[in-house]
């Protein structure tokens, strides 16, 4: 059976409950954490309840050594634009707002843990301002957007908490390179080998996304639950799906369509090359999450000025990001990509038709075949695999399903793309001829041939492409692959379908090979 993605130069592999397992080990044996996480919940507690007063609120604040002085020196920054100093917690609570100075706060302090670090690790800096940049973009880009929507004052109170998850959505990907460097940074060098974002490389490698890994550490320090939905929502609005909740509050839906954007500005802020990169991005991440582009620009306009105030708070000497962001502007000529889970998907004409040598699926096709040749794992290959699926063929979730129980069921390993509460290591599909005729995965396994149609495996999902993880008695597994809210029936194309077929061979091969 091949392995769950493995950390590049460990000795065995291990599965992403495996490593899991080890982050929450080493968050248990380090008691800053967890005390960081308490005062977070006491200070949500005492927001969350009627009557709770300024003063109270202030109190825990000061029970901080140094906090106090770090919260006021923001509450007097210019991005508060105050007429006059505050000069007390109590006052600053008054000002600003309990709920968002408390969140505030609580972000201050988790963030406060990691200085030492960022200090005497220089790709572990970059790491914390990318977590800094987040809290900031999500915070304004949430303030921006309801003053553009002339929401009320106390909107836009309420709206300034996005800091807190700004910071709670980073927060297990920084923990993952405090606590094991050596994974961080295989991340990094396979983004920068396969030109990808990190975060897509951190799937790879540990099975796990950023944000998977940060509401799991939410669990595990028993963080506020809203903030891990909060990040799972952001997903959803990032892939252009409709975002459920059983209590999707007008705050609780902004917050999360402004950290999906803050944290897509950030992929950008890590791999763009000028400024033109990020401009041109700013309409495509703007129609896909909901909120007004001009609320992304304005929040990347004073970013600088912003940064430099967090660095000046934290007594931080992090690097300043590398463009002139001060005279940004929208391009008015950018060309819009459609949101992937809504409206079609026009990058299919270019990337996915195997008749197009030049094609981005063609880059795929090549780097499996040298992956081949070079005697590389099978797990590294399904994955190249999925990608392509993802990445060119416009499949909003990707899932491998391999065969356990002497080939008698399939069970989930990994998925790119998300579905609301649902876990893909959770999934279990039962296999055989006597089990349903109509499940995709089924068929694709029994026949060891791709399959299109059949009843989705989730219910939003069409068109569908299950394909086989080998042949016969070499199957191990199956990729299914779907689109969501597609609602016009429309079948593969004739060129994706043969796209799939291209993979399934080359699958066949990785297996095969052993």
């Amino acid at each position: 059976m091949v392995q769950s993605p493995t950390t590049h130069g460990s000795d065995s592999a291990q599965s992403p409950e495996q490593f899991l397992e080890k982050l929450k080990s080493a968050l248990r044996r380090n008691g800053d954490f967890p005390a960081s996480a308490k005062i977070v919940c006491q200070l949500r507690q005492l927001t969350s309840e009627t009557g709770t007063t300024a003063a109270q609120v202030a109190e825990v604040i000061l029970q901080e050594p140094s906090l106090g002085v770090r919260v006021l020196h923001l509450v007097n920054s210019s991005f508060y634009r105050r007429a006059k100093p505050v000069t007390t917690i109590s006052q600053a609570v008054i000002h600003v707002g309990m709920k968002p100075l408390a969140e505030m706060c609580a972000g201050l302090v988790l963030l406060q843990r990691f200085v030492s670090e960022s200090r005497r690790n220089s790709v572990f800096a970059l790491r914390l301002r990318r977590c800094i940049v987040a809290s900031l973009l999500t915070s304004s880009i949430t303030l921006e957007t309801t003053q553009i929507t002339g929401a009320s004052s106390a909107s836009q109170k309420a709206s300034e908490s996005g800091y807190l998850a700004g910071t709670i959505a980073e927060l297990g990907v920084l923990l993952m390179a405090y606590y094991f460097p050596q994974v961080y940074d295989s991340a990094i060098k396979r983004s920068e080998a396969k030109h990808q974002s990190i975060s897509a490389s951190i799937k790879q490698i540990s099975g796990l996304s950023p944000a998977e890994l940060s509401v799991e550490v939410c669990k595990t320090l028993d963080l506020p639950h809203i903030f891990g939905e909060i990040v799972l929502l952001s997903e959803c609005a990032r892939n252009g799906t409709a975002l459920t909740h059983e209590a999707l509050t007008p705050d609780l839906e902004l917050q999360s369509r402004s950290l999906a954007s803050a944290l897509w500005v950030c992929d950008v802020l890590d791999t763009a090359q000028s400024e033109h990169d990020i401009s041109s991005q700013i309409p495509t991440i703007a129609k896909t999450t909901g909120v007004p582009p001009v609320a992304i620009l304005q929040s990347l306009q004073t970013l600088p000025m912003r940064l430099g105030e967090h660095y000046e708070t934290l007594e931080l000497s992090l690097p300043k990001i590398p463009f002139d962001l001060k005279n940004l502007t929208i391009d008015p000529n950018a060309k819009v990509a459609e949101p992937a889970g809504i409206t079609g998907h026009p990058a299919l004409d270019q990337a996915s038709s195997s008749s197009q040598p030049g094609g981005l699926f063609a880059d795929y096709v090549h780097e499996i075949k040298q992956a081949l040749e070079n005697q590389e794992p099978a797990t590294s290959i399904i994955v190249t695999a999925m990608e392509a699926c993802a990445f060119c063929l416009g499949f909003d979730r990707v899932l491998l399903l391999l065969a356990i129980n002497n080939r008698k069921s399939l069970v989930g390993k990994m998925m790119i793309g998300t579905v609301p509460g649902i876990e893909p290591t959770k999934i279990s599909r039962p296999i055989g001829d006597d089990h349903d005729q109509y499940a995709p995965d089924n068929m694709a396994f029994m026949k060891g041939q791709p399959v299109f149609t059949g009843e989705p495996i989730f219910k939003d999902g069409w068109p569908i492409a299950a394909l086989p993880v080998g042949t016969g008695k070499r199957s191990i597994g199956v990729v299914y692959a779907e689109r969501v809210g597609s609602h016009d029936n429309e079948e593969l194309s004739a060129s994706e379908q043969a796209a799939i077929q291209i993979l399934t061979e080359l699958l066949d091969r990785a297996v095969q090979r052993g």
